[in-house]
């Protein structure tokens, strides 16, 4: 595809565009401190499964310790049996010197203003983005729809134009009626929402609007959640309605983390266990909700926590060989409550706080994006263009990047203790999450949208990687997860996991019409 040159930014944006060089040098994110500050409270950071949101029929709660937060609500569903040919690999750009100081005092910063989730850029797509996007939202129109539940289905077998065959399967190939997230029901109606705002003559998904709205609106009053991208996802969909019920949600859900921060350790801490806890993907959307919230609301006070949650992360959960953060750390805290200098990586019950999945990495750079723009904030986007300039194709830190088939691996594991003694990660290469790894299509593309296209040839690789390898044609959508060669896994039955999923097909979506969204 051919390069177009930046198009005119708006101020801010112009101003990253301007100083990109001199923003990428603010992360040496190793040698960050800690400051304690005075601001009070802690909060969770870990949170109820995506079922159980008000309204859905099922209590909010925060779950155990020795609950696996990455497996709620857990989504089981396939790749593809349409890989084309891969590719060759191409190389991103980044800026050797990008985590080789620390935060600039003297680096500029862009006006404090907010922008919806998102964005765009002058990138020239292919013409296969509308028809998947069409083919998806169709889809999931005619069969989505669980009379059971009142929410969409997780997965279904494509069928008929207006039953799906099979739906709800669980990986060994049962289906299950009953089982929900009301997750990818947000993620439907601000897809649903995003693509009337594209195409505001199209009529055909109106009353789909009207009947999630209500659906959605049920499920997320007073949302406590603590999956901090939430945030984003309710203030992208009152940007995008021009509904204030979305934001009143979002300030809701910011307040609720900033009732909950730990003085002692100077971040957000889950309290639930006497050492304290931290999913750190989720802390990190939490402090990038709340620097956002700040501007946004004007409450500084929540900017403040932001950054200071941010702060204790790149401290204390950062890998610095390997630019990565650790999944899941425990004993922040001393048995006196002060703060534990060490937190240790959490492994308990199965759960393994050292694994790295690219759909977490792509949720904490687009937050990290987010509080950036909002608040100008160089040390922030320091830390997201970190993650963008380490996850690319060139540069591979982690090695998750398959330079054979295209696409990001399942996972990356560290061994070791805690994020200063991590150990040498392994690699999953048997298989891929294509579903939750193409999220990275939209970190790239809002990345793109903040600094003037710098991220071109990534933006490209995800978009192929989006509607050709991970998409199922005769299925429709996109799946949970495949071979490395985006061939369909096989059951214990001799059938494949031919489904495909609402979480996958949301996250696709949502990548896909950023893409072609010019503001």
């Amino acid at each position: 595809m051919a390069r177009l040159m930046p198009r005119c930014l708006p101020a801010r944006k112009r101003v990253y565009v301007l100083f990109g060089g001199l923003m990428t040098l603010v992360v040496a994110l190793s040698a960050c401190t800690t400051a304690l500050p005075t601001s009070e409270s802690a909060t969770p950071c870990a949170g109820s499964s995506g079922g159980a949101s008000p309204g859905s029929g099922a209590a909010q709660r925060l779950p155990g310790c020795d609950a696996d937060p990455t497996s709620t609500p857990r989504q089981q569903a396939t790749a593809t049996a349409t890989a084309a040919t891969a590719r060759p690999t191409t190389t991103t750009a980044a800026d050797p010197t990008a985590t080789a100081s620390g935060g600039d005092p003297a680096a500029p910063t862009a006006t404090p203003t907010d922008t919806a989730q998102g964005g765009g850029s002058s990138i020239p797509y292919s013409s296969l983005a509308d028809e998947r996007i069409l083919d998806m939202l169709t889809n999931i129109q005619r069969n989505g729809y669980n009379p059971h539940t009142g929410e969409l289905y997780i997965n279904w077998r494509y069928g008929t134009a207006q039953t799906p065959k099979q739906t709800n399967l669980s990986g060994s190939g049962v289906p299950d009626t009953t089982r929900k997230d009301a997750l990818t029901d947000l993620r439907y109606l601000h897809n649903l929402v995003h693509y009337k705002k594209l195409h505001p003559q199209d009529t055909r998904f109106d009353d789909e609007i009207t009947k999630w709205t209500a659906i959605v609106k049920g499920e997320f009053a007073g949302t406590t959640n603590a999956r901090g991208w939430l945030f984003d996802e309710l203030v992208s969909l009152g940007t995008l309605s021009g509904d204030s019920w979305f934001l009143d949600q979002a300030k809701g859900l910011a307040a609720s983390y900033a009732r909950h921060f730990n003085t002692s350790a100077g971040t957000l801490v889950d309290t639930k266990t006497s050492t304290g806890y931290m999913r750190v993907d989720w802390g990190i959307e939490q402090g990038g909700a709340l620097v956002r919230a700040g501007v946004l609301f004007n409450m500084p006070q929540w900017t403040t926590i932001g950054k200071d949650t941010l702060a204790y992360i790149r401290g204390h959960a950062y890998v610095p060989q390997y630019h990565a953060y650790i999944h899941i750390i425990t004993d922040m805290l001393r048995a006196d409550g002060s703060a534990n200098p060490a937190p240790t990586i959490f492994r308990k019950s199965g759960v393994n706080g050292g694994n790295i999945k690219m759909g977490e990495v792509a949720q904490e750079i687009i937050s990290l994006l987010h509080a950036a723009d909002a608040s100008g904030d160089a040390t922030i986007l320091g830390m997201a263009t970190d993650l963008l300039d380490n996850f690319s194709a060139g540069v591979n830190t982690l090695k998750l990047w398959d330079t054979q088939y295209q696409g990001y691996f399942a996972q990356a594991t560290f061994p070791g203790p805690d994020a200063q003694h991590p150990g040498t990660p392994t690699v999953q290469s048997t298989k891929k999450e294509q579903g939750r790894q193409i999220q990275m299509l939209e970190a790239y593309v809002t990345a793109n949208h903040l600094l003037g296209n710098k991220y071109v040839d990534m933006q490209q690789e995800m978009e192929h990687v989006v509607e050709v390898q991970a998409y199922d044609v005769n299925a429709h959508g996109i799946g949970y997860e495949c071979h490395p060669d985006w061939t369909l896994m096989h059951l214990n039955d001799g059938t494949t996991e031919d489904w495909v999923t609402t979480e996958a097909m949301g996250i696709a979506l949502e990548g896909l019409l950023a893409m072609e969204d010019p503001n």
